[in-house]
């Protein structure tokens, strides 16, 4: 067999015999080639660009082929790369409006004729065959080729691709079922096979899955904040391989609705008919509802919803506006019929919640199956003889079965690749897996591409300000001339590099800033109307000496400007006096054309483009030294944010949501739409206070008003007025008050003592009138006032209910920390466990439950029975008692005061005291500091007390050491006992009774 290489316009170049060493191979959505190795007597005259013919298909050289040579036999070996059309698309990067980073919304068809549309700038012949029919959706390409976008739409879409020739075709699913089954034996096909482990960490056999955000409000499925269905998770193959948990998350799927208008009555009102719900029930609290056109002149547009009338089925949308006045809809970009729009930030009817967790579920279960098992890939040698006898064609994508009961394997699977020698087709080798192997290479190209950048949306809107100013700031550049010499700026800096200490970008002559001056150009609406406010110019360089450097300048309008001139803008101020004038011109001028003035340039009003025209602002010097970048005004493309260091004015972010400094009020910070963000990821917007509500006054989301003594916030998306503040859609309450006068008291009504009325305060009593207590406040307008019972319906009224059944809205909570309360009487409970405090006792009980008395009192005034009062603790059971106070520690086991005047302390038990005040001898040096009591029991009619004994005990007292003892005895005699190697010593007399 013959390879035929060609060149140019199918010319053949050369022809040579070719052996099994030139093989064909394709794998599933990627490389397709053939590889000839050959040893040839003489040079191929072969490069870049020629190419072989196979089945119809032309392969092509990319690359330069490998060559090597033998001085032995003067043969040449070639490794030559053919490769298939699909190579090409690697030439090409995938562009739109001019660059290679963007979003594009559309359907599978969409992103493949914007593909087809850039390979055919730089190879013509490309085409689209059988495209699957898809719904649109949204891409982000970056840095992409016209060949990784191939797999990317492939995989946004989840659909598989296939090139014939350079007709490119994306369908549900590549090859067909054969019925072919391929086993070990005689006649069955098999003759050599082989696996491989793909990949084992995929495999996950419970799988979460997450749905889009979008369209969720607080109220879905206990606060959750991104779609989910009942189960939450799906499970496969855990007996197999155990739990192994995963995630499948797809933010595309939330509860949707794609509607078509049906008809536009304005730029800013489109007509659904079929809308099956009212929106405005709908509406999600805090949430402003957007409409979202995904086709027409307005696709990828979002604008908010401002009214919706459900008996016509009519969208009212606002317009955007930018700080430049170019606003959408405008007379080139309006809604149109048929044009297909979705509608979010809604609390959407169940049925399409229904319809959104369904289809949550079945992409979870098919990513499921796909990575529950391992990835598997088989190598198959099929009998060449089978496939000859029985004109087997197999192709990429083909399904066929394999058996092989020792494996065991018995499983239809698909043709990953196929490979065979030119000159024996029959001669193949194939693999089959249960996934879809991208080449390592591709798969690296893919995953790089991925992760490059963390991708930004970017509203159309901004997007296309942000073009307009860069195109303006293009013409800009060949606007701007040397004020110097009046000549343009024709030189240029193309190093790779420039390093330098110092750089001043602009010039002296335009080293000014503008105070109070207003450049208004398209005013009132015309294009080819200016105007310029009066205001300051106040230049950094130049100066009138002895005047200053600071120009009045006049106010200036031109109209019947022609809509292709380029015009510039002139600042003419003189150089003797103080005063200055505006002027346009199309002549370039410099600042020393005019004697006696300077004219100095201000800005470039650029020709009219789509009924518009720009203008830019030139005056100004930035200079950059060191770490330091002093400027006037840094600003974003689209001139919607800037910080200005001259004025001292900053601005990021927009008309509906963004700080600015110095902007919207002088010298304050203003929020627009701002949120706050606690740990948990929970947002709610920064509250506006507006003061007590008014029926008349509109209020919007984010204003808090006090209403009956509470605070509420509106959550309204749209703007609300005469809804008066209950919970529901419009309103949620913060904090639960008393709207009036605040209720003070609460004691029973005393004649003597003075109460008060104002709007401030109202005291609150408790009165029996004869009927049972009730509970009385004190009129508004009742000032200070005493000895006017409550019945007096001059200084009270009724506050309502018998006092013990009284609900108030004085205070009302589960859990209260107080830092300061002030209260008379408190009591936790009437009966049972409790504790109370009282005023006139002065202390504090706590009862347990089925006892009257306390078990354990703190009080101010206990009383020991000896003539001393202090305060103390005192603990009852029953009848025994006992009491902690300064004085001492006492207890007793009866029903008697621990001290009574007339008998002691009358007990049955042993008790300690410490009554003793002072020493019993008149030698401050000696005596005893405290006092032993002793009681004798034994005798139950007249028991000892204090003044019969000093000490008294039952049974054997045993001394160790000396004790030294004042009693009964002969005054003077000194008594010594020796007992057991211990001693006792009597002072002034021992006395024993009988001894």
């Amino acid at each position: 067999m013959k390879l035929q290489i060609y060149r140019g316009n199918d010319t053949q170049l050369v022809s040579f015999d070719i052996d099994e060493n030139t093989t064909f191979s394709e794998t599933q959505m990627a490389e397709k080639q053939i590889a000839c190795s050959v040893v040839l007597p003489f040079i191929l005259p072969v490069q870049l660009g020629d190419y072989i013919v196979h089945k119809g298909e032309r392969y092509k050289i990319n690359t330069v082929p490998e060559y090597g040579k033998s001085e032995s036999d003067h043969s040449h070996k070639y490794n030559i790369i053919f490769e298939s059309p699909v190579y090409s698309l690697h030439d090409k990067f995938l562009m739109h409006e001019g660059t290679d980073d963007f979003s594009y919304y559309g359907t599978a068809a969409d992103h493949l004729r914007l593909m087809v549309d850039n390979i055919n700038q730089i190879e013509q012949g490309w085409t689209l065959g059988a495209i699957e029919v898809t719904e649109p959706m949204n891409l982000d390409y970056n840095n992409h080729s016209c060949r990784t976008a191939l797999t990317a739409i492939a995989e946004k879409f989840k659909l598989e691709f296939f090139l014939v020739g350079q007709q490119v075709n994306m369908v549900k699913t590549l090859g067909a079922d054969t019925g072919l089954v391929f086993e070990f034996g005689r006649g069955k096909g098999l003759y050599e096979l082989n696996r491989k482990i793909a990949d084992d960490k995929n495999v996950v056999t419970r799988v979460y899955a997450f749905g889009g955000s979008k369209n969720i409000d607080y109220t879905y499925r206990d606060k959750a904040k991104k779609l989910l269905f009942q189960e939450k998770y799906l499970e496969a193959n855990v007996d197999l391989y155990g739990i192994k948990e995963g995630k499948y998350e797809n933010a595309e799927i939330f509860p949707s609705r794609t509607g078509t208008v049906t008809a536009v009555i304005d730029k800013k009102t489109v007509i659904d008919t079929s809308i099956d719900f009212d929106i405005n029930a709908h509406l999600q609290g805090g949430e402003k509802a957007k409409i979202v056109f995904k086709s027409g002149a307005l696709a990828n547009y979002e604008f908010e919803i401002w009214k919706y009338d459900h008996s016509k089925k009519a969208i009212y949308f606002n317009v955007f506006k930018d700080t430049n006045d170019y606003t959408l809809p405008n007379e080139l970009n309006f809604p149109e019929v048929n044009a297909k729009y979705t509608l979010v930030n809604l609390k959407m009817p169940e049925s399409y919640i229904t319809a959104a967790e369904n289809k949550l579920k079945a992409d979870t279960l098919a990513y499921l199956q796909e990575n529950s098992v391992p990835r598997v890939a088989y190598g198959l040698k099929p009998d060449e003889k089978y496939i000859r006898d029985n004109g087997i064609q197999l192709r990429v994508g083909d399904r066929i079965t394999l058996v092989d009961l020792k494996l065991p394997i018995n499983a239809t699977l698909r043709i990953a690749t196929l490979s065979y020698p030119l000159v024996n087709e029959a001669n193949i080798d194939v693999s089959i897996s249960n996934f879809i192997p991208y080449t390592m290479q591709e798969r690296l190209v893919a995953s790089a591409i991925d992760t490059k950048k963390e991708v930004k949306q970017v509203s159309r809107i901004q997007a296309e300000q942000a073009r307009r100013n860069s195109i303006s700031l293009y013409d800009l550049k060949d606007s701007v001339i040397d004020p110097t010499t009046d000549k343009y700026y024709a030189g240029k800096i193309a190093t790779g590099s420039i390093e330098s200490l110092y750089l001043a970008i602009g010039a002296k002559a335009t080293n000014f800033n503008l105070s109070s001056v207003s450049f208004k150009p398209n005013y009132l609406g015309n294009p080819n109307s200016f105007t310029a406010t009066a205001g300051e110019l106040i230049h950094y360089d130049l100066n009138v000496p002895g005047a200053g450097f600071t120009w009045e300048m006049d106010p200036f309008t031109a109209s019947n400007l022609i809509p292709s001139n380029k015009y510039y803008l002139y600042a003419k101020i003189s150089k003797s006096v103080l005063v200055g004038s505006w002027e346009l011109s199309t002549e370039v001028k410099s600042a020393e054309s005019t004697p006696g003035y300077y004219i100095l340039q201000a800005g470039v009003l650029f020709p009219v483009k789509d009924g518009r025209r720009d203008n830019a602002l030139t005056n100004g010097m930035v200079f950059i030294v060191g770490d330091q970048i002093t400027a006037g005004r840094i600003k974003s493309i689209d001139e919607k944010m800037f910080m200005d260091l001259t004025t001292g004015q900053l601005k990021l972010g927009d008309e509906l949501s963004g700080i600015d400094w110095n902007v919207s009020s002088p010298n304050k910070l203003t929020i627009r739409g701002g949120v706050v963000q606690n740990a948990g990821g929970i947002q709610a917007p920064i509250p506006v206070f507006r003061g007590v509500y008014n029926s008349l006054d509109t209020y919007y989301r984010g204003d808090q008003v006090s209403y009956n003594g509470s605070s509420w916030n509106v959550i309204s998306a749209l703007p609300i007025s005469n809804v008066s503040p209950e919970e529901g859609s419009s309103w949620t309450v913060v904090v639960v008050g008393q709207d009036g006068p605040l209720p003070t008291g609460g004691g029973k009504y005393e004649s003597d003592k003075q109460y008060t009325g104002n709007a401030s305060k109202v005291d609150v009593v408790r009165y029996n009138d004869g009927s049972g207590e009730k509970a009385y406040v004190a009129r508004v307008d009742a000032g200070t006032f005493s000895g006017i019972p409550p019945t007096n319906t001059s200084k009270w009224e009724a506050f309502g209910g018998q006092y013990e059944s009284l609900a108030t809205n004085l205070f009302f909570a589960k859990m209260a920390f107080i830092a300061n309360l002030g209260v008379e009487n408190l009591k936790t409970a009437v009966t049972g466990k409790r504790v109370e405090i009282t005023k006139a006792g002065n202390n504090m009980s706590l009862y347990v439950d089925g006892q009257d008395y306390p078990a354990l009192q703190i009080d101010a005034s206990i009383d020991t029975g000896q003539g001393v009062t202090s305060a103390g603790l005192s603990i009852f059971a029953n009848d025994d008692s006992s009491w902690l106070t300064s004085s001492g520690i006492y207890a007793n086991g009866s029903s008697n005061r621990m001290f009574s005047s007339a008998s002691g302390m009358r007990a049955m038990n042993t008790s300690i005291g410490g009554i003793l005040k002072k020493r019993n001898t008149t030698s401050a040096s000696s005596g005893l500091s405290a006092a032993v009591i002793g009681y004798d029991g034994t005798n139950t009619s007249t028991p000892g007390n204090s003044s019969t004994y000093g000490l008294a005990c039952l049974g054997k007292f045993y001394v160790d050491g000396e004790i030294h003892l004042d009693g009964r005895g002969t005054k003077g005699e000194t008594v010594n006992i020796n007992a057991g190697g211990a001693r006792m010593r009597f002072v002034n007399g021992l006395y024993v009774g009988s001894w």
